[in-house]
């Protein structure tokens, strides 16, 4: 990435970082809550990682594919159903209290299944200089197959790194409140 696309990269992240942070606590109603906190502190880089991984030119050109209706179209419903989740995820740790009895390593490894699934896209992103959520053969630019990377193993990585970290993310933040007897206080 160019010192260029730095600045803009990183303004972006942070902006996003603030407000799904906050976004999450505030749906909580508090900041007391271990695994709530250890998803937020490993969604911040995972997510940085990934915004650096994207190739530039195809970050400025995402959504502009004319043929790649369909594909915005399930971007939009794969960043909904993140959202969806993990805001019912923190909803339920902080408030609802339905899911109390997820004992604490279960949540450990899903938030290591997390990490594990984002690196994963991100080492997809970094291989191929071609990588867009919006499917769309790029002949004009040489575009072929990626056969390198995780690209050996799979032939759309991204997507499954997504269907891990998706209920990952919300498994993640559950704690077992249950178990000590105590309920996270409410601060928001």
């Amino acid at each position: 990435m160019s010192n260029n696309n730095l600045f803009p990269t990183l303004t972006r992240w942070a902006i996003l970082m603030v407000l799904v942070a906050s976004g999450l606590l505030l749906v909580a109603g508090t900041t007391h809550l271990l695994m709530l906190n250890a998803y937020i502190v490993a969604l911040a880089p995972s997510l940085l990682i990934m915004m650096l991984a994207i190739a530039p030119q195809i970050a400025q050109e995402r959504g502009r594919a004319e043929d790649g209706k369909h594909d915005l179209r399930a971007r939009f419903a794969l960043v909904v159903l993140f959202l969806v989740t993990i805001v019912t995820a923190a909803l339920d740790v902080g408030r609802l209290h339905l899911s109390n009895r997820v004992p604490l390593v279960l949540s450990i490894v899903a938030l290591v299944m997390y990490l594990a699934s984002s690196g994963f896209q991100a080492w997809a992103m970094s291989v191929n200089s071609f990588y867009s959520p919006v499917i769309h053969v790029q002949v004009d630019r040489g575009h072929s197959v990626v056969t390198r990377g995780p690209y050996r193993i799979l032939r759309h990585p991204a997507y499954f790194a997504n269907i891990i970290a998706i209920p990952a993310s919300a498994l993640a933040m559950f704690q077992n409140s249950q178990r000590d007897g105590r309920v996270a206080r409410r601060v928001l």
